[in-house]
């Protein structure tokens, strides 16, 4: 791995050294959550091609290689609705001693995201999107019964969760490009739940229980599992009957698969690279949320105090084994949500309920050190969750219910950094962003 500041050039080169592809293509758009990549027509002296790599604006990332594509990273997410510029200096030396003669560049735009969200305006549920650019929203996916679902990095697919007539849930996908919404995992009386894509998109996890008429439930607890999303081949991650394992949860950087395990009352962390297991006590039955580097995780872990418990916060850092800190449970947070921590790394969001505040959660924002706290919607009566930071770290969407309300319907909501929050649709819920 090599880590620059990317600032960029490519053009043509010598007959034996050829740029073959680059992605995205020249004048194409990503998504802010996108890597971009160079593909070369033989091997590379890899050191000579990162001393080369440029983009315009400068972003800061690692590199990466995968045969002959170089691969980069950056650190915190594109800018929406910016130009970049890629570039490959001349010079960059192949291993058979050749080179390309003349610089290369190439130019992609960052996409603007847009709100997803189900909807139950019209009765059976639909997913739903938002353009905030003009105000509009329009139909994704009709005329399924969509239970949940998880956007991929690169905002090209979405992985729905649809119950099927068999009282379980199948996975399907649904294509940016062409609006097609396909079957991915037929799950018959089985319930697949929970999908979590890889950043690079090549592989799905999620949870899966299988139907069981002896639980009272009518179903096992849920295994983890793992499934292509081009092939649809799926295994189960791991078989033991002595750990239930469930919430797949990747690093930001592909790395590491996180999954709560409810015999251990922990979190797991598996390195996919070396095969290492960090095990992160808890207690609390949730995941913990990422670092934008992925090497750090925020964990709610439950304490108990006299005759009750209470949630306290703490960072692990899975390089040293570090614990430290963060809110602890003398604070009497009660109840927490899933923390998130935004892309740009300064703050941390979280779902809370605490006796002084009612019985909802309310969403607070802290910084990393804990300093610094403050709740971002002050409307009383209402509890609040299913909240993701957008990729410029300056908007929230979140749903919220109203409390005291034998009627009341879950509303999704919009929140931006400095500002207030705002209505984005009624009778919707689990909103998300499509970058």
């Amino acid at each position: 791995m090599f880590i620059i500041g990317w600032g960029i050039i490519l053009g043509s080169c010598s007959t034996r050294v050829r740029i073959v592809d680059t992605f995205p293509g020249d004048g194409e758009e990503i998504s802010a959550m996108s890597k971009i990549g160079v593909e070369f027509s033989t091997p590379m002296d890899r050191a000579s091609v990162e001393r080369r790599m440029r983009i315009d604006p400068e972003v800061l990332g690692e590199i990466t290689w995968d045969e002959n594509w170089m691969w980069f990273r950056p650190f915190a997410p594109f800018a929406p609705g910016q130009d970049y510029v890629g570039k490959l200096e001349a010079g960059a030396e192949a291993k058979d001693g050749n080179s390309i003669v003349d610089e290369y560049e190439w130019s992609f735009r960052v996409r603007e995201p847009i709100l997803i969200y189900i909807s139950t305006k019209e009765g059976m549920s639909s997913l739903e999107s938002f353009d905030l650019t003009n105000g509009s929203e329009a139909p994704l996916v009709t005329g399924k019964e969509i239970i949940d679902f998880a956007p991929a990095n690169d905002g090209l697919e979405i992985a729905l969760v649809i119950e099927n007539a068999l009282g379980g849930s199948d996975l399907w996908l649904f294509n940016r490009d062409d609006s097609e919404v396909n079957l991915l995992l037929d799950c018959g009386p089985d319930r697949c739940t929970a999908a979590a894509w890889s950043p690079p998109g090549n592989r799905l996890a999620y949870s899966r229980e299988i139907s069981n008429a002896n639980m009272i439930s009518g179903f096992d607890p849920p295994r983890l599992w793992t499934a292509d999303p081009y092939s649809g081949q799926t295994s189960e991650l791991m078989h033991d009957d002595h750990h239930l394992v469930g919430q797949p949860s990747w690093s930001p950087d592909g790395r590491r698969l996180a999954f709560y395990d409810r015999n251990l009352e922990s979190i797991r962390v598996l390195d996919l690279e070396t095969g290492a297991e960090d095990v992160l006590s808890s207690g609390f039955g949730l995941i913990g949320g990422w670092a934008p580097d992925g090497n750090q995780m925020v964990i709610p872990v439950l304490s108990p105090h006299e005759d009750h418990f209470f949630v306290s916060l703490q960072i692990v850092d899975l390089r040293t084994k570090e614990t430290r800190i963060l809110v602890d449970e003398g604070v009497g947070w009660q109840d927490v949500g899933i923390p998130k921590w935004s892309p740009d790394g300064e703050w941390i969001l979280i779902g809370v309920q605490s006796g002084e505040l009612g019985s909802g959660r309310q969403l607070w924002l802290l910084r990393p050190d804990g300093t610094m706290a403050q709740m971002i919607d002050l409307t009383p009566g209402f509890t609040h969750g299913g909240y993701h930071w957008d990729s410029s770290s300056e908007h929230v969407v979140y749903q919220r219910f109203q409390l005291d309300e034998p009627e009341a319907q879950p509303e999704v909501m919009l929140w931006e950094f400095g500002g207030s929050a705002n209505l984005i649709a009624e009778k919707a819920w689990l909103p998300n962003w499509l970058q």
